[in-house]
């Protein structure tokens, strides 16, 4: 592992407000992490049936330390397999549950005829949150 010390950064990061922090975590000692430094939070590995038991750990990793949970985002990966109906439903699910981002996962063997399918949806999608 290396530090750098003195590094020059042109131009320079967005500072104020800082780029959100995103966290892919689900075990208990990376809970805790997100509940005090991450903006966003992803149940990274976690089955979608486990993702509100998840969310369960992470509201009293903030109450511990007196965070108010809803001001981290959730996000959440859908894997699109070819369904129109089935990638709805399951963002409707990850709606009910709190989570505000949604990743869509395209199977690299369809390469660009998936992007394309999902794209059609994405009106479908963002009209799930109203």
């Amino acid at each position: 592992y290396y530090t750098l010390k003195d590094a020059i950064a042109n131009p320079k990061p967005i500072q104020k407000p800082h780029p959100p922090i995103w966290i892919g975590a689900g075990g208990d000692q990376m809970i805790r992490l997100v509940a005090r430094y991450a903006d966003v939070w992803n149940p990274s590995g976690a089955a979608r049936e486990h993702t509100a038991e998840y969310s369960e750990k992470l509201e009293k990793a903030c109450a511990a330390i007196g965070r108010d949970p809803a001001t981290i985002r959730r996000a959440t990966l859908l894997r699109w397999n070819g369904d129109a109906a089935q990638l709805l439903d399951d963002a409707g699910k990850a709606i009910e549950e709190g989570f505000t981002e949604h990743m869509i996962y395209l199977p690299e063997e369809q390469g660009g005829s998936a992007a394309h399918a999902v794209a059609e949806k994405l009106a479908d999608l963002r009209a799930l949150r109203s």
